[in-house]
């Protein structure tokens, strides 16, 4: 089994609809599900914060103990992999002075 999650807010969701239209209808082909309606009457400069909101939690995260996705499937032996848009180990979604992980 494999699962891929690809989150996208409105521009990039539109960019990549207009940009790359083969990889889209290739995703369809295989079945990729969409989800759509996570959409937010406002958004934030950092990306911690916006994806947040999808996350059932109020208080700050410790992304070193909660429990991701990966880590559970990592568990079961899948390969695993996390990508952020800036994956750089002082950068990115886990290490910027965040509002939503500790850090």
């Amino acid at each position: 089994m494999s699962i891929s999650i690809l989150g996208l807010d409105s521009t990039a969701r539109a960019q990549f609809h207009r940009s790359m239209p083969k990889t889209l209808e290739q995703m369809q082909k295989m079945g990729f599900l969409t989800f759509h309606g996570l959409h937010f009457p406002f958004h934030d400069d950092e990306n911690d914060v916006n994806i947040a909101r999808i996350l059932p939690y109020n208080a700050k995260l410790d992304p070193d103990t909660f429990e991701f996705l990966w880590k559970k499937m990592k568990e079961k032996g899948c390969v695993t992999m996390l990508n952020d848009d800036i994956m750089h180990t002082s950068r990115g979604l886990f290490h910027y002075s965040s509002k939503t992980f500790k850090r």
